[in-house]
């Protein structure tokens, strides 16, 4: 499929590809509802520079939950953001924690 396509090409390119500054990605694994954290999620990334946060809803039998992404190039920065969101998420009563996405740090 084209994935497979793409990261054949990629790897094709990486040597030749300029190097960069890495990218941190965290991951807050939340219990609850995109929709219910959408504010908390957009303060949050108002109040840090430089970080994105994107959310991906997720659905298990009897259980549903939000998995949001904190992406930025400072390490600092970015964890501060991820820990504030899980904080925020906490204090609206559902479980929230934060982990690194492979590759990323």
């Amino acid at each position: 499929g084209v994935p497979s396509i793409l990261q054949a090409m990629f790897e094709g390119l990486r040597d030749s590809l300029p190097g960069g500054v890495a990218m941190t990605r965290l991951t807050v694994q939340c219990s609850i509802g995109e929709g219910t954290i959408a504010a908390l999620m957009q303060s949050v990334q108002a109040a840090h520079e430089g970080i994105s946060i994107g959310s991906y809803p997720w659905f298990k039998p009897g259980q549903f939950g939000t998995a949001a992404v904190v992406s930025g190039l400072d390490a600092d920065v970015t964890h501060a953001a991820a820990n504030t969101l899980a904080e925020g998420v906490q204090a609206m009563g559902a479980d929230a924690y934060v982990m690194a996405l492979a590759g990323s740090e």
